[in-house]
């Protein structure tokens, strides 16, 4: 469990959990993640969906598929499984998009939704158009729960939640907007659009307030002044409903569970 001085809101955690099939804390860490309701982005060995044409589809199968079965539906706990994809900003064809989909799906029918990576924000109708035709793909196959991974900050683009988009086809649950080491985060500021202006007259939208923020590189020190500023991004007027917030660093801050969340 995360200490005390964990944001007491959002209540959601968004756990990238990039860690090797055949690990020895692979399981208690996906246990662990669960236990906090999160939803958890699994990834195979080519940082998509396990294949039976992966060198270590053995331990993927043995190993993976039962971490991820320890979240809900499976069991009583009430984490939800996702499966990371990359989308390489739009430049990855809809239709590979769609196969890795599949495959995910293939592996863990009760797979809870997509976790889309490298989702460019630009607001252009070639790229509105491939982002809500992968969303719409996702929820076609059964999945709800999609994630857009931004990155970085958003900027001034808002539209995946203006008026006239659809929760049932080209919405995101949430998007990542900040990802960033904690060193960073104190410098970031909220773009207009998720400062409220546009949930405006449309709370009562499912998921309107899906704004998520990841945060690395946060020394046992800078916890609680980080997670200070997560409660201060949390209102009706920033809309942040997901966080993670791990010690672990780069180049790959998400090869295990952070140990604030690790039980001791």
């Amino acid at each position: 469990m995360l200490p005390v001085s964990a944001p007491s809101d959002p209540q959601v955690q968004l756990v990238p959990l990039y860690e090797y099939a055949g690990s020895s804390t692979l399981a208690s860490d996906w246990v662990a993640a669960c236990a906090n309701d999160a939803v958890v982005v699994a990834a195979g060995a080519s940082s998509g969906p396990p294949t039976s044409s992966d060198a270590d589809w053995t331990l993927e199968e043995g190993d993976l598929l039962p971490a991820m079965e320890s979240c809900y539906p499976h069991s009583s706990v009430k984490g939800e499984p996702i499966g990371y994809i990359n989308t390489g900003y739009g430049s990855i064809p809809v239709s590979t998009v769609d196969e890795e989909m599949k495959q995910w799906v293939s592996f863990d029918p009760t797979l809870a939704g997509f976790f889309f990576d490298e989702a460019s924000d630009s607001s252009s109708a070639a790229n509105e158009s491939y982002y809500a035709a992968i969303t719409s793909a996702a929820r076609s196959d059964g999945p709800t729960e999609v994630v857009w991974n931004w990155g970085t900050d958003s900027g001034t683009t808002s539209w995946p939640f203006v008026p006239g988009q659809s929760f049932r086809t080209s919405w995101p649950n949430y998007v990542v907007v900040f990802e960033g080491a904690a060193s960073s985060l104190g410098q970031w500021v909220p773009a207009g659009w998720e400062s409220g202006s546009w949930a405006s007259g449309h709370e009562s939208v499912p998921y309107s307030n899906s704004v998520a923020a990841i945060v690395y590189d946060t020394p046992s020190a800078s916890l609680s002044s980080v997670c200070s500023a997560v409660d201060r991004l949390w209102s009706v007027s920033h809309n942040l409903f997901g966080y993670y917030v791990t010690n672990q660093n780069l180049p790959n801050p998400y090869a295990g569970l952070d140990e604030y969340t690790r039980p001791k």
